[in-house]
């Protein structure tokens, strides 16, 4: 290759990278369309209030159900200490209580899941009747296209 047309290829390039430059400033982009919805409306309008409220209660039944279980469990392991072998035992029991706690952690992290997952539907809805209270409450009871 020549000097000269390694020059021209230089130069073309930089023409190129203007144009598509003077491109981008001359073609205007689309304007965004206007939010209808807001974050407000869809924290505030949510609807399955009374569902995400009986689930809230249920995940509290089932953390104090589960708390209480490791705490009797370990009520139990005082009254009724091993015969024999109580540093096994003792061991066991250990790694017992261990994975219990694993397991309400687990359960936790899945039920607050579950409510996260509810309330995104809720939020769904806000979004689908365009914010309006009315339109979510037909939705709710059934009205709607098919």
């Amino acid at each position: 290759m020549t000097t000269k047309s390694s020059q021209q290829n230089a130069t073309q390039e930089q023409l190129l990278a203007l144009l598509g430059e003077l491109n981008d400033k001359l073609l205007p982009l689309p304007a965004p369309l206007p939010e209808t919805v807001t974050v407000t409306d869809m924290n505030v309008i949510l609807p399955l209030l009374k569902e995400r409220d009986a689930l809230k209660d249920a995940i509290a039944e089932v953390k104090r159900a589960m708390t209480g279980i490791g705490i009797e469990a370990s009520a139990l392991r005082r009254k009724f200490p091993a015969a024999r072998n109580e540093r096994a035992w003792g061991s066991v029991f250990t790694a017992s209580q261990h994975g219990l706690d694993i397991m309400v952690e687990a359960a936790t992290y899945n039920l607050q899941a579950i409510e996260t997952y509810v309330r995104n539907i809720a939020r769904m809805l806000v979004l689908a009747a365009d914010g309006d209270p009315e339109t979510v409450n037909a939705l709710l009871e059934g009205e709607g296209h098919e």
